[in-house]
């Protein structure tokens, strides 16, 4: 998974997203705080962290990459290591999205998408908590994945309205 996700990050062409996303980091380095506008759809934690890991690798798009790749190695190992009665289909899950050319691709580009991944699966994964009754492990897993989607794409609503049917369910 780690080979996968981080070996040759630097070996493609950066791309359009991956572009504007560098400057929407640049506008944090210039200014100190980023500027939200309701007109874009994206919140400000993708642009944050690649502005913390900038400190480590300088103002390069790598730095976007990085972070991406962390959140898609991350959500393998949130299902790899998932409630332990449903650790079978959970790793299933994992091996497909490890050799998945999309989270492949998505996975290992510097957009949102890796990351809101894996607060959905976090969300998810609060489900089986809440069937569970395991209200701790369920508030914690809801919150960390509703705000987390929240801060990331104003189009976690989209996401949660889908949802609600499986929950009528």
């Amino acid at each position: 998974a780690l080979l996968l996700r981080f070996l040759m990050l630097d070996n493609k062409p950066i791309h359009f997203d991956e572009s504007i996303n560098m400057w929407f980091v640049k506008k944090i380095w210039e200014q100190g705080y980023f500027t939200y506008d309701p007109t874009n759809y994206h919140g400000p934690l993708f642009f944050y962290l690649v502005h913390f890991f900038q400190l480590f690798t300088g103002f390069d798009f790598l730095s976007t990459r990085i972070v991406a790749s962390v959140f898609s190695f991350l959500t393998l190992v949130l299902l790899w290591f998932g409630p332990k009665d449903q650790r079978t289909p959970l790793r299933w899950a994992a091996v497909l999205l490890l050799f998945s050319p999309a989270m492949g691709f998505y996975g290992r580009s510097g957009i949102h998408e890796s990351s809101f991944v894996f607060f959905q699966v976090l969300t998810i994964l609060s489900m089986h908590f809440f069937v569970a009754r395991d209200f701790k492990k369920f508030w914690w897993y809801f919150s960390a994945g509703l705000f987390g989607m929240m801060a990331l794409k104003e189009t976690f609503v989209i996401w949660i309205l889908a949802l609600l049917p499986t929950i009528a369910i």
